[in-house]
């Protein structure tokens, strides 16, 4: 088997499997390489490279980061990047601090609607960072919803009386601690920028690609035929690396299985275009251009 996915979650961010788990059944149902993609953080990145190691399955450092927007929702997936680099904790750190108050301010609009949970059992259910998957489990833990999805139609999602926005980093910030930290940042999932107009979203690359934007998700289970040749299009309009990825959360919520879409794997492929850019931009950093 030859597929891969470049975009998983564990219970560092909002997922149910530990990095461990996550690399483990990545090895099990006979993926070549995964990357480990939590949502503002690199806390897991340790645990799945050593558990790669132990397995025998390439595993790719990696971040989702969560960045500003006037519409819809943008992400920003980091490749390769290294777990520790100063600057990259440090903005990763005021989005988590972001997300902590966040959570207290969902609490306490679901306690004034009568729905008594509290932050130290949500904590307690997520053992890392806090997000509104883990107030979903509390929900229906206390039997206030049938569902995590449930939950979230009814009271986390935006425009409903439990959801609160999130401290979100201008994209070329996010773009250029992702590339300080040697990675590749590539847009997630573009269907969630609520653009759609080609030309928009096109216009919208352009500017992120003067940013610094190497490549974009183009293969997603959010995706269907037609937004997946249209981003493909659009990806190499601006040459732009084609990524992929399930955004595997374990069964918390509306998201991919491991290793695939309803349209088919990810060939590894994808993750050979990303190798090759690691090494152009390597050769031109030893010949003292600018990568």
């Amino acid at each position: 088997m030859d597929d891969i996915d470049l975009h998983t979650h564990s219970t560092c961010s909002d997922g149910t499997l530990t990095p461990r788990h996550v690399v483990g059944l990545a090895k099990s149902i006979g993926l070549r390489a995964v990357a480990l993609t939590d949502h503002d953080t690199v806390a897991g990145v340790g645990e799945a490279l050593a558990a790669g190691d132990e397995v025998g399955i390439e595993v790719v450092a990696g971040v989702e980061i969560s960045a500003a927007c006037s519409a819809g929702s943008m992400h920003i997936l980091g490749y390769y990047l290294s777990p520790t680099h100063p600057e990259l904790l440090g903005a990763l750190n005021r989005l988590q601090e972001g997300r902590a108050a966040r959570a207290h301010k969902i609490v306490e609009r679901l306690r004034n609607l009568g729905l008594e949970i509290t932050l130290a059992e949500i904590t307690d259910l997520a053992g890392g960072e806090v997000g509104r998957a883990h107030i979903a489990q509390a929900l229906v833990k206390r039997r206030y919803v049938p569902s995590a999805r449930e939950a979230f139609t009814r009271y986390l999602r935006r425009g409903r009386p439990g959801y609160v926005d999130r401290v979100r980093l201008p994209p070329e910030e996010v773009i250029d601690v992702i590339r300080r930290a040697g990675g590749l940042a590539a847009l997630a999932h573009p269907s969630t920028l609520a653009l759609e107009q080609p030309g928009d979203l096109s216009a919208l690359v352009a500017r992120l690609k003067a940013m610094g934007l190497e490549g974009m998700e183009v293969l997603s289970p959010y995706h269907t035929r037609e937004m997946t040749r249209m981003y493909e299009e659009i990806a190499r309009e601006h040459g732009l690396l084609c990524t992929g990825g399930s955004d595997f959360h374990g069964g918390v919520s509306d998201h991919g299985d491991l290793g695939g879409t309803r349209l088919g794997c990810f060939p590894y492929a994808l993750l050979d275009g990303l190798k090759m850019r690691i090494v152009q931009r390597e050769r031109r950093s030893a010949r003292g251009i600018e990568p």
